[in-house]
């Protein structure tokens, strides 16, 4: 996985996490992606690619397995013909749906090293699976 760190990127993962991390009944704090609005997950995303140009290039491209399943025919489907293509928002919709689903393993990454930090000593491990089919993020759990 690339590495970026850059205190824009880390000042916005550190927000979310206050804005919508909850404290767990064990006293760790947690967060469920999925819960955090799709704008905000969006402003992510976009600071990432600004700041790594190579996994901004990756998340647009046939290195995505979006790339084929959505975003290359809804790229053909809106240049072909303007009666039988997309509007300028499903597109947009496709297309930032298939980058942020790239980018969603590094988000939720950074996401559990800033709850990490947070939790301090407690050797919390925070564990998350994001299923593609469902583009969700399916579980989150913290052991002691």
């Amino acid at each position: 996985m690339s590495r970026i760190d850059s205190a824009q990127v880390r000042s916005c993962v550190s927000s979310l996490v206050d804005w919508y991390a909850e404290r767990a009944s064990n006293g760790l704090l947690t967060l469920d992606v999925p819960n955090i609005p799709e704008s905000d997950i969006n402003n992510l995303a976009g600071l990432i690619l600004a700041q790594d140009t190579m996994l901004a290039g990756e998340s647009t491209s046939a290195d995505n397995p979006d790339w084929e399943k959505s975003m290359l025919p809804a790229l053909i489907r809106s240049m072909r013909s303007q009666k039988t293509g997309y509007t300028t928002e499903e597109f947009h919709d496709i297309w930032t749906a298939g980058v942020r689903n790239y980018l969603m393993p590094y988000m939720n990454r950074m996401i559990e090293e800033c709850l990490q930090d947070l939790n301090g000593d407690r050797e919390c491990l925070m564990e998350q699976v994001y299923d593609r089919a469902t583009e969700k993020v399916i579980e989150i759990r913290s052991r002691m």
